[in-house]
């Protein structure tokens, strides 16, 4: 028996987020310096996390705030982060749901500016 793969709905991927892969270089003093340069533009959805959702999310990792839906595009991977109306996200997970290259979830942590 076939398994039907329903698509999500029209218009639930509404925000354009650019994933940006991180670079480090090193400084002259020894140090290190992280350079985004972006990798390419999804449309996904950007749910906050709360109450119990957040609890499941924290046995994976204490920070994680967001979850990140969109279509599968290769490459995607934890070690990058994402950009959305000035605000940044970094990757704690990326998970192929169902394993059909069809929809990714992305568990994100979102970054406040001091």
């Amino acid at each position: 028996m076939a398994i039907r793969y329903k698509p999500p709905a029209i218009g639930s991927y509404k925000n354009r987020m650019a994933i940006q892969a991180v670079a480090t270089d090193g400084t002259s003093d020894g140090g290190t310096d992280e350079t985004p340069s972006t990798f390419t533009y999804i449309w996904c959805s950007i749910e906050s996390l709360g109450g119990q959702e957040l609890w499941l999310a924290k046995a994976q990792q204490d920070k994680v705030s967001h979850r990140i839906r969109c279509l599968y595009q290769a490459g995607i991977s934890p070690k990058m982060q994402g950009s959305y109306a000035g605000r940044t996200f970094y990757f704690t997970s990326v998970v192929d749901i169902d394993e059909r290259h069809v929809e990714l979830e992305i568990l994100a942590t979102e970054v406040i500016a001091t």
